[in-house]
């Protein structure tokens, strides 16, 4: 099918883009709910994980700062209602790193190579 530009279009690039989009959702949500159950109970070291993560490949190393960094700008922009004291320091927290980015006016690019 011939693409038509508009944002109904069929064609099978569009489709295509639509189902890895739908794919990565789906992993999103997988991977979330997985850390999720890592950092759930109340004695959770975090030393194991970033052991781990130290002996991934340093390319993976750097997306998965770049997901940290995402997770904080994300926390950052909560409005009140949005969170509520279970969670207030966690936004508290990334108020502060992003002023601190802004400031500095740090340069928070990760290429890969």
């Amino acid at each position: 099918m011939e693409c038509t530009g508009k944002q109904d279009c069929m064609c099978d690039a569009h489709l295509e883009a639509e189902a890895r989009e739908n794919e990565l959702a789906r992993a999103g949500e997988k991977i979330a709910g997985q850390v999720s159950d890592y950092v759930n109970p109340m004695q959770t070291s975090f030393k194991y994980f970033v052991d781990g993560m130290s002996r991934q490949h340093r390319t993976l190393q750097q997306k998965f700062t770049g997901l940290c960094m995402a997770w904080l700008a994300h926390l950052a922009t909560l409005e009140p209602g949005q969170y509520d004291g279970r969670n207030a320091a966690s936004v508290a927290l990334a108020r502060c790193i992003r002023a601190a980015i802004i400031d500095r006016e740090i340069n928070t690019y990760l290429p890969t190579i």
